[in-house]
């Protein structure tokens, strides 16, 4: 699965740009994990403060269902 967005238009900040992509697997009917990659870039500027930022990383997920 992947997905993708774009966000910011001078709200909160000038622009944001973030993109996931999992893979997973159920294993049971009630157990299921996966494993992906996120990344998140936030740009800002106002006067003169300026904040240009990516977070990324990879993440896991285990989902117990009842």
């Amino acid at each position: 699965m992947s997905m993708a967005d774009v966000g910011g238009y001078g709200v909160a900040s000038d622009i944001t740009l973030q993109g996931t992509a999992t893979v997973g697997y159920n294993w049971t009917d009630t157990l299921a994990s996966s494993v992906g990659y996120k990344a998140l870039y936030t740009g800002y500027q106002e006067g003169g403060f300026q904040y240009d930022a990516t977070q990324h990383g990879v993440f896991t997920r285990l989902a117990v269902k009842f």
